[in-house]
C-alpha cells in the first residue's frame, strides 16, 4: 500500500486553498503549479534552472483570476 507523502499534500492542499481563494469549483493544473512554485524547495529549484519566479507568479495569478468559467456560482 502507498503511504502519503507530507510534501506533496501540502503541494495539494495549497492549490486547493488557491481554487477556494479565487471562488473556482475546480482545482486546475494552472491551481497546482502556482502551488507548486510558491513551494520554496520547488521555487529554489527552479530558480537555480534562471526561471523568473515573479513573472511566474504573476502569470499563473493573472491566468487565475481571468478564469470565470470554473467559478462556484453559489459563493
Amino acid at each position: 500500500m502507498l503511504s502519503t507523502n507530507p510534501e506533496i499534500d501540502h503541494i495539494l492542499a495549497e492549490a486547493t486553498n488557491i481554487a477556494k481563494e479565487h471562488n473556482h469549483e475546480y482545482v486546475t493544473i494552472e491551481h497546482l503549479m502556482l502551488s507548486l512554485v510558491k513551494y520554496k524547495p520547488f521555487n529554489e529549484l527552479l530558480s537555480g534552472f534562471g526561471a523568473d519566479i515573479d513573472g511566474l507568479t504573476q502569470d499563473l495569478d493573472l491566468y487565475l483570476i481571468g478564469l470565470t468559467n470554473i467559478s462556484n456560482k453559489n459563493n
